[in-house]
């Protein structure tokens, strides 16, 4: 059982708090697509496309992090931590339940969060992938 009370957890949990700031800080994106750049990202371009689809981002409703972590009932060695992320009902229209549109615009909105986190990371790293002060 970890130590919840040692500097690592400290650390983990002021970057799980980072983290939700920047989650929900992220800025509304209209005509994002199955067909762009975002398909092709590792999370989805194994998976098959049921029928392209596009969708306007808006920031997560709520950002949580679950499991777990949570409930401090962490085991050792593979310890992980939980997130959840809420889509706003903004992303999804009324029929979106017909032919897997919900799950590949979820598809599509992880695909954009990871993209955007990744462009996050690569800014925070310089030459020799160093953190920069």
């Amino acid at each position: 059982k970890p130590n919840y009370g040692s500097k690592g957890v400290k650390k983990l949990e002021a970057f799980l708090h980072d983290l939700k700031g920047v989650l929900e800080g992220l800025k509304p994106r209209e005509g994002l697509s199955s067909d762009g750049p975002l398909g092709e990202v590792p999370l989805c371009r194994s998976l098959h496309w049921h029928k392209a689809v596009s969708l306007d981002f808006a920031p997560p409703e709520r950002v949580d992090v679950v499991g777990s972590f949570l409930l401090r009932t962490v085991a050792k060695p593979a310890q992980n931590v939980d997130v959840a992320v809420t889509m706003p009902a903004s992303c999804f229209l009324p029929k979106d339940f017909l032919n897997h549109r919900y799950f590949d615009k979820r598809r599509l909105y992880v695909a954009h969060l990871a993209t955007e986190l990744g462009r996050l990371v690569g800014r925070k790293r310089g030459k020799g992938g160093k953190k920069e002060p």
